[in-house]
């Protein structure tokens, strides 16, 4: 098996969220010994912000850093270990990014990471799980952060 960042090149619709980890200089972190989940927003996800929020990514390294780790928490979540917490009564599970933020992970409709859904079942790496999303996370229910407009 691969690292989750090489597993990451291997998905087709996540190119502009795996060329973003590699100006951010976070594919090094994804290729470490750590264990890693990654919530990877879809391409249409990108394309769909605001243009100066685009623009403001592009030429603010820190920004676009703070935003792409957001997507990564530390630790493997597999999808069977969320039906497992929602058996047990667990509708909301928090997770803390790999730069701190706290991550709420909806179960109530599905499984959601703030306004984000998960597209399809996790894909294992030998370091990760990866889940394709539809929205790029920017702001969590607590306001914890926002990437303004």
């Amino acid at each position: 098996m691969a690292s989750v960042f090489d597993t990451l090149l291997k998905f087709k619709d996540i190119e502009i969220f795996v060329t973003a980890l590699q100006i951010a200089d976070l594919d090094r972190t994804l290729n470490t010994a750590g264990e890693f989940t990654i919530f990877a927003p879809n391409n249409r996800a990108f394309t769909s912000l605001p243009k100066l929020t685009l623009q403001k990514l592009s030429q603010n390294s820190d920004l676009l850093t703070k935003l792409l780790s957001m997507h990564i928490i530390h630790g493997k979540l597999k999808h069977e270990d969320l039906l497992k917490m929602y058996d047990s009564g667990e509708r909301k599970v928090a997770r803390s990014s790999i730069n701190g933020i706290q991550l709420e992970i909806d179960l109530n409709d599905g499984i959601k990471i703030g306004d984000s859904s998960i597209l399809s079942v996790d894909a294992s790496a030998d370091n990760g799980i990866i889940y394709p999303i539809d929205r790029v996370i920017r702001k969590m229910g607590d306001g914890s952060w926002e990437l303004g407009e």
